[in-house]
């Protein structure tokens, strides 16, 4: 119906991976991000790290600008090898962090 369901704009990364986006990673391993938003993400699992269950609540690791965090999330769909997350507790300094650094993309 060319309705917009999310609250939050999502923004596509650039491949290969820049430094101006976080980095995300699970039980040691590095997932690629697909997109962004203050509200969650979208990451290629194909190996099946974060495992098949929606509903599954997971913990990332956020590394970005030499400074690491740990989300509590939740997978809230999946799509083949994506899994689209939702961030339960990121601080807001990182939001107001991925909000700047979504400005320009957003804008395109």
């Amino acid at each position: 119906l060319g309705i917009e369901r999310r609250t939050n704009v999502r923004v596509r990364s650039p491949f290969p991976a820049t430094s101006l986006l976080p980095r995300f990673q699970s039980k040691g391993n590095y997932l690629r991000l697909q997109d962004l938003s203050v509200g969650g993400c979208c990451l290629i699992d194909d190996q099946e790290v974060l495992g098949p269950n929606v509903g599954a609540e997971i913990e990332l690791d956020l590394e970005w600008d030499h400074r690491r965090i740990k989300v509590s999330s939740r997978i809230v769909s999946r799509v083949d090898h994506r899994r689209h997350i939702q961030f339960m507790n990121l601080p807001a300094s990182w939001v107001q962090q991925i909000r700047q650094a979504m400005d320009s993309g957003v804008r395109g």
